[in-house]
């Protein structure tokens, strides 16, 4: 993944985290956009909601560790979404296999443990013991997300 390029600084830790989960947020707009079912939309707009507070909680770890990072992305648009795929490409090769709630779900759920991986990773990889403890930190939002969208899945497979 080019995002990093060997830059496993606090400020170069967050600027991947919150440019891939600004790029989740794109990638979920774009499915409301495209999508035909309202339930699809509604969830996709949720989901793009939920990945503005993961920003947020990025924001407030950045200045926890004396660091910062633009959320806001205003002056950025991102290519890449959690995970490391570009995302008018990945859009367009799951947009013919979501049909259904539970199967954008299945999405988010892969793109969720995709980026947990890839903090895993990143922190197996870095000498350097502050950007470990970050990306450890990072990794444990993850699963919190995983699990979130989990539950959310139990719920709409019951219904």
């Amino acid at each position: 993944m080019d995002l990093l390029q060997g830059d496993f600084s606090p400020q170069g830790i967050f600027r991947i985290a919150a440019t891939m989960e600004r790029g989740l947020r794109s990638f979920y707009l774009l499915f409301a956009e495209a999508a035909g079912d309202r339930e699809l939309i509604g969830l996709c707009s949720m989901l793009a909601e939920i990945e503005t507070r993961h920003l947020e909680s990025l924001k407030k770890l950045a200045s926890e560790v004396g660091s910062s990072i633009d959320v806001s992305g205003e002056n950025e648009t991102p290519e890449v979404l959690e995970g490391g795929y570009n995302i008018r490409a990945f859009l367009e090769e799951v947009k013919p296999r979501i049909e259904t709630v539970p199967d954008a779900l299945g999405v988010a759920i892969m793109l969720e443990a995709q980026a947990l991986d890839l903090y895993m990773r990143f922190a197996y990889e870095t000498e350097k013991d502050g950007s470990k403890e970050i990306l450890y930190s990072i990794a444990e939002e993850e699963k919190s997300h995983l699990k979130s969208l989990g539950r959310l899945m139990d719920e709409k497979v019951r219904t």
